[in-house]
């Protein structure tokens, strides 16, 4: 009997509503054909109707731009190699250009201004052996030329700091730019150790916080070996020059007024132009150079013609003249890991060149 209830019982109105049509109770229900009212009626004249036609457009008249044939042929080669960005990599080094100097706010000679305790040759010293510590822990080369980069403009923006004090200051600039540029960074007991404990570990985390501080926590900065690379591969230099090329770079970067005065992309010029003329290539500096880095070969030569004397005065450091020019009194003594540093057959022993 309780079965027929309910089999007979009072069937439930189904009520049917539109697919993601509205379920709240707010909005007035919509018409139930609500098809019927977006049709137009069979009435409805054709001159109601909208009709939009595109504009018939001349096949030759709008050429497609195939920005490969506005690749030089140094770019063409790397299309295929997403590392290389051919597609954007002159704009990328047309903004590093304007942006060098952004992040390197040296101005004038600011070892006289604000660092009376220190001096050109303290700091020439202190590169040569950031060079040897940077080839001990075998670092990424950019780390080595972002870690002077911080080491000048911290001591550009920071007044008086003690003698005592420079070799934290610049063992920290290491560690920071191996920490931006290397995949493993140097570990915080291992720069202890490299400093013969002389600084404790708090002292170089205290130091790395004023470092970030006094620079606004700027890091990023175009190098001058990044600008190398790039007019390296434009000139098609093979390894010996190019080692040649980085040899002078690192050694311009012992100088504290050659590297201070002159701005990233200029070094590079001039020390690959300068490796140009040592190994008697012709043309010393091509057309495509020139258009690349903006710079003619005359305003060149004055740069490459200090550097080419940092050089001489490096391979004659055994000599003892007097009246030596600034770079032989200076730089001697604060290039001797440079200089076995690419001596190595690694560099192609480049700096065992007779020139």
């Amino acid at each position: 009997m309780a079965e027929e209830n309910v089999r007979e019982g009072p069937k439930r109105v189904v009520r049917k509503r539109s697919a993601f049509g509205d379920i709240s109770n707010t909005i007035s229900q919509a018409p139930v054909n609500a098809k019927a009212a977006h049709v137009p009626s069979k009435d409805q004249k054709s001159s109601d109707k909208v009709v939009v036609e595109a504009e018939s457009v001349p096949e030759n008249s709008v050429k497609p731009i195939n920005w490969f044939d506005k690749l030089p042929a140094h770019d063409r080669q790397d299309v295929s190699d997403p590392r290389f960005v051919s597609e954007y990599v002159n704009q990328i080094f047309d903004k590093m250009r304007q942006v060098e100097l952004q992040n390197s706010p040296i101005v004038g000679d600011y070892m006289a201004r604000c660092q009376a305790d220190l001096s050109e040759r303290m700091r020439g010293v202190l590169v040569d052996w950031l060079v040897e510590v940077h080839w001990k822990f075998k670092l990424y080369p950019e780390t080595l030329f972002l870690t002077v980069n911080l080491l000048d403009r911290f001591l550009s923006s920071k007044p008086n700091i003690a003698r005592n004090q420079l070799q934290l200051v610049g063992v920290t600039c290491l560690l920071l730019a191996a920490k931006y540029e290397d995949i493993y960074a140097p570990e915080i007991k291992d720069i202890v150790h490299i400093c013969d404990k002389t600084y404790k570990k708090e002292e170089i985390l205290s130091m790395e916080v004023l470092i970030l501080n006094t620079l606004s926590f700027r890091i990023t900065t175009p190098s001058a070996l990044l600008f190398l690379l790039r007019m390296a591969k434009i000139a098609r230099c093979d390894e010996r020059q190019f080692y040649l090329a980085q040899y002078c770079l690192e050694l311009a970067m012992a100088d504290y007024h050659l590297w201070t005065n002159n701005s990233a992309s200029q070094l590079a010029a001039a020390t690959l132009f300068l490796s140009s003329k040592l190994l008697r290539k012709s043309p010393a500096w091509p057309a495509a150079l020139q258009e690349m880095s903006g710079y003619t070969e005359s305003q060149l030569k004055s740069i490459a013609k200090e550097i080419c004397i940092t050089l001489q005065a490096t391979n004659e450091s055994g000599s003892s003249e007097e009246g030596s020019s600034r770079a032989s009194s200076n730089i001697v003594n604060a290039t001797r890991a440079i200089k076995k540093k690419f001596s190595q057959p690694k560099y192609h022993s480049v700096a065992k060149l007779v020139l």
